[in-house]
């Protein structure tokens, strides 16, 4: 014969007197609640203080109206007359946050990949700094092009399409 229910130990489920106050107070406030809403007729729903109700809903967010949709634009760059850098920056690129009042590129590319970026520097450091740089972080000494020009008033916040200096510091590239 094996051992009555009662020499088993308490169920795995049965916390007993493992549960606290506040815990138990819980259920049964919960419990209570949903008594309450079920003879009022409602039909099922958790209270907010609930454990299980506690999680972060997400919020739905207003719909702007189409006119201030913003398309964040995509640029693709090609040709470059130096192999080595032209492998390194041509690609896709989209705007993820911006440096100096305009936004900044960043190509899209392979986990693991070098991290190219376009990005706008002013004149804070003087007028030598100040246009469009290619590098793989904002302001930082590593860089693979540069562009002394503004974007033109057809289109505020992009990058330049031609007179890119390759390397930074030579000729305009052709």
């Amino acid at each position: 014969r094996g051992p009555r229910p009662s020499d088993r130990g308490p169920h795995p489920n049965d916390r007993g007197d493992a549960r606290s106050r506040s815990e138990r107070g819980e259920r049964d406030r919960y419990r209570r609640d949903m008594r309450n809403h079920q003879d009022r007729g409602g039909g099922y729903r958790r209270p907010e203080w609930a454990p299980e109700a506690r999680q972060e809903r997400p919020q739905s967010a207003a719909v702007p109206p189409p006119a201030s949709i913003s398309v964040e634009p995509t640029i693709h760059v090609s040709g470059c007359s130096n192999e080595t850098v032209s492998n390194i920056i041509q690609g896709v690129y989209t705007t993820k946050e911006s440096n100096h009042g305009k936004p900044v590129y960043k190509k899209d590319g392979l986990p693991g990949s070098v991290t190219v970026l376009i990005y706008y520097w002013d004149s804070r450091d003087g007028p030598s700094f100040n246009g469009w740089w290619f590098g793989p972080k904002v302001g930082g000494d590593q860089v693979w092009a540069y562009n002394a020009g503004h974007p033109g008033r057809d289109h505020p916040g992009m990058p330049p399409t031609s007179n890119w200096k390759v390397p930074w510091d030579g000729k305009v590239d052709e």
